[in-house]
C-alpha cells in the first residue's frame, strides 16, 4: 500500500515551513544566505550622489575598433566569470535544498564539496537551462517565465544522489516534478518575497524548493495527483501579472511622452 503523501497547496505555508527546516537542517548555509540576502537588499539603496557625471563624457567620442574589440573580449570574459561564480553559489544552495528536502543535515562545507566534484558539469546545466528559457521567452516572454519555474527544481534533481542524473536529464526531472503544478510552484517561490519586500530571497528561494521538492518526489513515487493550485497562488500570480502590467504601462506611456517632446523640441 503506498504512504500517503502529506501534500500542502498553500504556498505561504510552502514557504514558511521551508525556511524553518532550512534553519534547522543547514544553519551554517542558512546564515551565509540570510548575509547574502541582506548585501542584495542594501545594493537597491544606493547613493543616488555616486552616479556618473554624464557631463564628462564627450558626446561624438568615437571608440577605436581595436579599443572596442578589447573592451567585447573583457565584457564576455567578465560574463564568464559571473556565470561560473553564480554557479558555484547556486550549486551550493541547490545541494543544500535536496539534502533538506530529504531531512538530513548540511553543512556549508559539506555543500561546497559536492558542487566542487561536479562543477563543470552543473554549469553545463545552468547554461543549457538559460538557453532553454530564453528560446520560450522568444514566444512572447510569458512562456519563457512559465518554462523557468518548470525548470526551477532541476538544480535539485542534479544533486539528488537517489537519481544520479545528467543535466538534461534533470531537466525533464523537472518537468515531470512540475507537471501541473506550474503555479503552485510559482507562487511558492514568490509569495513569501513579496511579504518580506524580497529582503529574505535567498532563504525563500532554498527553502522553498526544499518544500516543493520534497512533496512533488514523494507524488512521483506513489503516483498521487497533485491538488488544485490553492486560491493564495492565483492572487499571488494575480497580483504579480496586474503590476508587471502597470509597470510595463507607465513605461510605455514614458516613452511615447519622450517620443513627442522630442519632436516638438
Amino acid at each position: 500500500m503506498p504512504k500517503k503523501t502529506n501534500y500542502s497547496n498553500n504556498p505561504l505555508r510552502i514557504g514558511v515551513d521551508g525556511t524553518k527546516l532550512l534553519f534547522q537542517k543547514a544553519p551554517m548555509v542558512a546564515i551565509v544566505l540570510a548575509v547574502l540576502s541582506a548585501f542584495g537588499a542594501g545594493g537597491n539603496f544606493s547613493d543616488p550622489s555616486a552616479k556618473p557625471d554624464n557631463a564628462a563624457i564627450p558626446a561624438d567620442t568615437a571608440l577605436d575598433p581595436t579599443l572596442l574589440t578589447i573592451l567585447v573580449i573583457v565584457v564576455a570574459v567578465l560574463l564568464f566569470g559571473l556565470i561560473l561564480i553564480g554557479s558555484f553559489v547556486a550549486g551550493i544552495f541547490a545541494y543544500t535544498s535536496v539534502e533538506v528536502a530529504k531531512g538530513r543535515e548540511v553543512t556549508f562545507r559539506q555543500a561546497v564539496k559536492a558542487i566542487s566534484k561536479r562543477f563543470w558539469s552543473f554549469v553545463g546545466l545552468q547554461l543549457l537551462t538559460i538557453g532553454k528559457v530564453l528560446l520560450w521567452a522568444l514566444l512572447f516572454v510569458i512562456p519563457g517565465i512559465v518554462m523557468a519555474f518548470r525548470y526551477s527544481l532541476a538544480n535539485l534533481s542534479f544533486f539528488d544522489d537517489e537519481k544520479k542524473l545528467t543535466g538534461s536529464a534533470a531537466i525533464k526531472d523537472s518537468l515531470e516534478l512540475t507537471k501541473g503544478a506550474w503555479v503552485t510552484t510559482f507562487a511558492s517561490q514568490t509569495i513569501l518575497n513579496i511579504v518580506t519586500i524580497g529582503s529574505i530571497s535567498l532563504i525563500v528561494d532554498t527553502g522553498s524548493k526544499a518544500m516543493l521538492y520534497r512533496q512533488f518526489s514523494e507524488l512521483q513515487e506513489t503516483g498521487g495527483q497533485k491538488p488544485k493550485p490553492h486560491t493564495l497562488s492565483w492572487v499571488t500570480l494575480g497580483l504579480v501579472l496586474l503590476v508587471t502590467a502597470v509597470a510595463v504601462s507607465l513605461l510605455g506611456f514614458a516613452l511615447v511622452n519622450y517620443g513627442l517632446s522630442t519632436i516638438e523640441g
